[in-house]
């Protein structure tokens, strides 16, 4: 029997997207991961920041290796912002030469994708690799400059605290 003014509430991409956006930024990547799964069930295709998401949340390689999987098979490794995320999280875990791969494996590389790459190599202590990506960008922003001016302090600093222990107390 219906009810008059009842409404089934059916949600879309964009409500799916919103929920899994906010586990993202709670840090429960499982929740986001089985509301996504509750959404292919339910026939709603995935977008690219449906993935943008998921790749921004996962704690572990193991998933983030599996979203990834997922956003090739889904077809969304031209967007920017996707293959960005994926370059940072790869790096955040230390993985340099996967985000680098998803880097060069890129067909649409703007400024946002060569940043993340240079932050990337930054943050795992790879200056001069990030500079040799900074040098071949075809375009550079006041973003990419602070990453490679981020990387440079790191490096200074780091060579100032081994300063401070002399080489022959360990020998």
């Amino acid at each position: 029997m219906l009810r008059p003014f009842s409404i089934e509430f059916q949600p879309n991409i964009f409500d799916f997207n919103s929920m899994i956006m906010g586990f993202s930024q709670n840090l429960q990547p499982e929740k986001g991961l089985l509301l996504f799964t509750k959404m292919r069930r339910l026939g709603v295709e995935p977008n690219a920041r449906t993935f943008t998401a998921l790749v921004q949340s996962f704690v572990s390689l193991s998933l983030l290796d599996q979203v990834y999987g997922l956003v090739i098979r889904f077809g969304h490794t031209s967007d920017v912002y996707v293959t960005s995320s994926v370059i940072n999280m790869y790096s955040k875990y230390g993985s340099v030469d996967l985000a680098r791969r998803v880097f060069d494996e890129s067909f649409n590389k703007n400024v946002v994708c060569w940043t993340s790459l240079i932050s990337g190599y930054c943050r795992n202590g790879l200056v001069v690799e990030a500079r040799d990506v900074f040098d071949s960008m075809p375009e550079q922003n006041d973003v990419s400059c602070s990453a490679m001016i981020s990387g440079y302090v790191k490096m200074i600093v780091s060579m100032r605290l081994l300063s401070c222990f002399p080489v022959e107390k360990f020998w």
